[in-house]
């Protein structure tokens, strides 16, 4: 159906063979294309190969950038809003995965189309808890060379703070807001790996751009996020840091507060057991003792019977 294409690849053939086979290829400008209307008898007439024509120009590779934000203006005008769910839904919208393919992400097109996504803040959000964290991880590891190490727990999982003597310690950073009652609360997201580990909960300021708050706690397993103040229990029982230079002593006083519960190995406890308990554990043994050698004694006649 796309008869110049063939016309095109003969020229640039035939140039080809003459500036050598090992010579690169140069498209040739359709200026200088050499076309002989009717030099083959067509398969279809005119008004059908124009129609496949169209149809080819109206698939949505050949659409400009503009052409393919339209359908997205035009649900944002009717439904004030952009989804997911929206897109489905429409008929003459690209798919999810190809507006991706074409701006990068499904907020950068919502974007270009003129809606600002609650995403793009979520976003952003996100990464700034993500680079505070990491500062203050390296933060932390220049402080204390040979002391503090960052443990990788793969490409998925947050990494976590190691001392020198083993224990792992997770850093939590909580976003800031202001309650009507509470006032300033932080935000503590759900544990996930760090729920058996002493952690290291860092509070953000009211403008949430700068961390101002460092408090060593035991281990908190919480499954959902839940807002703290000063007054917390949890920050209660755990110690504020005035300086970060402090924070491995910090961290080694509040293990010993919480040994076996921050996945410390602890030692057996020495159980004390009285003089009829140890004569009724000796007795059990002496009895099962001697059926043992009554089997054994017993399947060793069967054999020399046999």
């Amino acid at each position: 159906m796309e008869a110049p294409s063939l016309t095109n690849f003969r020229v640039q053939f035939y140039w080809g063979a003459l500036q050598g086979i090992r010579a690169p290829q140069r498209p040739t400008p359709d200026c200088e294309w050499i076309v002989v209307p009717d030099a083959i008898p067509s398969i279809v007439d005119a008004r059908t190969f124009e129609a496949a024509q169209q149809v080819f120009r109206e698939k949505h590779w050949s659409l400009s950038n503009e052409q393919v934000l339209e359908p997205l203006r035009r649900v944002l005008k009717t439904k004030g809003e952009l989804t997911y769910t929206l897109i489905r839904s429409e008929p003459h919208t690209l798919s999810a995965d190809g507006y991706r393919r074409r701006f990068g992400t499904l907020t950068a097109a919502f974007k270009l189309a003129g809606y600002n996504s609650p995403r793009i803040r979520m976003a952003q959000r996100k990464k700034t808890l993500q680079t505070l964290r990491r500062e203050l991880m390296d933060r932390l590891v220049n402080m204390f060379p040979g002391k503090v190490s960052i443990l990788s727990r793969g490409p998925i999982r947050k990494d976590c703070l190691r001392l020198k003597n083993g224990p792992r310690v997770g850093v939590r950073v909580c976003r800031s807001k202001t309650m009507v009652i509470q006032g300033q609360v932080w935000i503590v997201r759900p544990a996930g790996l760090d729920k058996r580990l002493v952690s290291l909960v860092a509070g953000m300021n009211a403008d949430n751009t700068a961390l101002e708050l460092f408090y060593v706690v035991p281990p908190i397993a919480n499954l959902c996020q839940v807002n703290v103040s000063l007054n917390h229990k949890w920050l209660k029982s755990g110690l504020r840091l005035s300086n970060l230079s402090s924070f491995c002593e910090v961290v080694r006083t509040i293990l010993l507060q919480c040994k076996g519960k921050a996945g410390i190995p602890m030692s057996r406890p020495k159980v004390s057991l009285s003089h009829q308990a140890r004569a009724s554990i000796a007795t059990a043994q002496r009895i099962r003792w001697e059926r043992w050698r009554v089997r054994k004694r017993q399947a060793s006649l069967r054999i020399g019977a046999g």
